[in-house]
């Protein structure tokens, strides 16, 4: 599914467009928005605790659908901020504790 130049969690033509909306109510970590700024894509998500760990959104919702619709407007104004992500790869310190018998 896509909505202009968004595409919705779930659609593997990700790197082609330019924002990602993401409107899981039960994730523990967005491994989806990771892979969508990787990418390069904006991410368009629930004003949820699991979000703002990973990123600053360009857009955020309520998770209702009028609330949806309206960041969505937003984003297509093109107006929103870029996202900006709060997490970074560490999987090679992880690696270098565990050959190294650090931890």
């Amino acid at each position: 599914n896509t909505f202009g130049s968004l595409a919705v969690a779930g659609n593997s033509a990700a790197s082609n467009l330019e924002g990602f909306v993401y409107t899981s109510m039960n994730e523990s970590f967005g491994l989806g928005m990771i892979e969508a700024m990787n990418l390069g894509c904006d991410v368009i998500g629930p004003k949820l605790p699991y979000v703002t760990s990973i990123c600053d959104p360009s857009e955020s919702f309520d998770y209702n659908v009028q609330s949806l619709v309206e960041a969505i407007a937003r984003y297509e104004q093109g107006k929103s901020p870029k996202t900006k992500c709060l997490v970074r790869n560490q999987i090679n310190e992880l690696i270098e504790l565990l050959t190294n018998n650090k931890i």
